[in-house]
């Protein structure tokens, strides 16, 4: 009987041990201002020049993470969906909008758009736009969309 408990014991000690995975590296991406921000992966690379811009490494993600100060965030009516070109909303609340946008080229490869707006801490909303190329990690995309806040 001792037996059966140890490995029962040493079973389930293996069980937990494997749910606890460390998370993911991430860096953090703010705008301008320093008034919103997103979380991307520590591989993804910064914009040097631009603040609030990064690319994934496989150059087929790009988020642009923006303070607009005169934007409520606020439920989309379904004429401002129509009118937005929403291929798919994920989320329409007070406490985010978060939607597909119809696919767009612009040169030789198409690219779909994701848009994201947060309340920003004082005033207005923090904006993610996320432009994605065929064969990008979507997961991933959607894992920095839902980031989108206040900086810290």
């Amino acid at each position: 009987m001792a037996k059966v408990l140890s490995f029962f014991a040493f079973v389930v000690s293996l069980s937990f041990l494997a749910t606890q995975t460390a998370p993911a590296q991430t860096k953090v991406l703010k705008d301008g201002k320093s008034v919103c921000q997103v979380l991307v992966p520590a591989d993804w690379q910064p914009d040097s020049d631009i603040p609030g811009i990064a690319r994934d490494p496989k150059n087929l993600i790009s988020v642009t993470v923006m303070w607009e100060q005169d934007y409520k965030v606020a439920p989309m009516t379904e004429m401002a969906i129509q009118m937005s070109s929403v291929e798919k909303m994920f989320e329409n609340t007070a406490q985010r909008i978060f939607y597909q946008g119809k696919a767009v080229t612009f040169g030789p490869v198409p690219k779909t758009p994701w848009t994201v707006y947060t309340p920003a801490p004082q005033k207005g909303a923090c904006h993610c736009a996320i432009s994605m190329q065929p064969g990008a990690d979507e997961q991933a995309a959607k894992k920095v969309a839902l980031t989108l806040g206040p900086a810290k």
